[in-house]
């Protein structure tokens, strides 16, 4: 199924992390889920968050090679790159600062907002994914 390609109209409101929905009104309204499904967006966030402090203890020699450029300049655009990075799967070994292309609309427009982000950081080199054709 394609409908990853077309940004859904009523999912407006932002959930755990900015390129997921919240919990939809009709669930929300719904006893049997509600409980269940908020639990997991305060997982999320917290393992988020864990991420984020994580990052923070990292050094040139403790970071991986796609944060050492921005470590100590932008720690907070390294945090939410880290949380992207672990969010969508990609390996420790990517270089890559965000890894491979995402679909989904909003995890696209995320993945090339930080993208844009740390290319515009002075004297960090571009990133390496080619541009797209």
């Amino acid at each position: 199924m394609a409908d990853w390609r077309l940004e859904d109209p009523g999912a407006a409101a932002v959930g755990p992390l900015r390129w997921l929905p919240d919990i939809p009104q009709e669930l929300s309204d719904n006893n049997q889920w509600v409980r269940y499904l908020t639990a997991r967006a305060d997982l999320v966030a917290q393992l988020a968050d864990d991420i984020r402090d994580h990052t923070r203890t990292w050094t040139h020699a403790t970071a991986p090679q796609w944060a050492c450029p921005l470590i100590k300049s932008h720690p907070g655009l390294v945090a939410e790159i880290a949380v992207l990075r672990a969010a969508t799967g990609v390996s420790e070994h990517d270089t890559a600062i965000t890894g491979p292309e995402q679909y989904p609309a909003r995890t696209c427009a995320v993945q090339l907002l930080l993208e844009d982000r740390a290319a515009a950081v002075p004297g960090r080199p571009g990133t390496d994914r080619p541009p797209s054709a």
